[in-house]
């Protein structure tokens, strides 16, 4: 059965609620899942470096799908996480806030990258969400990207934001990747009229040491001719930026 068509009459727009903390003394470290509230799936283990993947895992993930293994990803905007559930609207914004995906509840986030996209053009911030671990993603990912001059100049800005079916995004794009094998299989995102709005709460900058801390729930609807339906999906990210503009790409 579709993974989303259970949830389908239950939300009738997506939205993507964000809270942006910057912390002078945040850590490089890996989150491990956390808060007071909401219910967790029980997490699971990340295997060492060494360990061969588990074959069932395989299964479940059939395929590599990954926004943004480039060479220009630094090692450490890359964190390998344990697979968290989150449910509820009242996660506490700080060290307690995690990463995690509770729809689709096939899609079990074990790696976040947090970094600038390929390419100075049109320079944006990439969040990446995906199954497998670092430095390379398989499996499912979702992606977004907040683009920098829309940042700057305060078109994505404190308040709420809308979701825009792609050219005019107002500076925020969206993918959902599910692979072959998986039902349902394709490509979502901020494609025909998608319906959304992003709440952001705090400074909103892309300035190092920021903790980017969003809440989301998302009507993502078809990218492709291949991909039929509206995939909804929902979670939390806590992803921090390390590195600013001008080092990515200079003056």
């Amino acid at each position: 059965m579709p993974s989303s068509s259970r949830t389908l009459g239950l939300l009738g727009c997506g939205c993507l609620i964000f809270a942006l903390a910057c912390d002078g003394s945040a850590s490089d470290a890996p989150r491990a899942p956390g808060g007071s509230s909401g219910t967790m799936r029980e997490p699971t283990a990340v295997p060492d470096d060494g360990d061969d993947p588990d074959p069932a895992t395989d299964a479940a993930a059939p395929d590599v799908v990954d926004a943004g293994a480039e060479e220009d990803v630094l090692p450490n905007e890359c964190d390998t996480i344990d697979a968290a559930d989150f449910v509820g609207e009242d996660q506490p914004v700080g060290g307690g806030f995690f990463t995690g995906v509770s729809l689709p509840d096939d899609f079990s986030v074990t790696r976040i990258q947090s970094a600038w996209a390929p390419g100075c053009d049109e320079p944006s911030y990439r969040i990446t969400l995906s199954e497998g671990r670092c430095p390379d993603g398989r499996g499912q990912e979702l992606v977004f990207w907040l683009d920098a001059e829309a940042v700057e100049s305060g078109l994505i800005r404190m308040g709420q934001n809308p979701i825009l079916e792609e050219p005019g995004t107002q500076g925020i794009r969206i993918r959902h990747r599910r692979p072959e094998g998986l039902d349902p299989a394709g490509e979502w995102g901020s494609c025909d009229l998608v319906v959304g709005n992003l709440d952001l709460l705090g400074d909103v900058n892309l300035d190092p040491r920021t903790e980017l801390q969003g809440r989301f729930q998302l009507d993502l609807t078809a990218c492709d001719e291949a991909t039929a339906g509206v995939q909804i999906v929902q979670g939390t990210f806590n992803a921090l930026v390390r590195r600013s503009r001008e080092e990515v790409c200079p003056p």
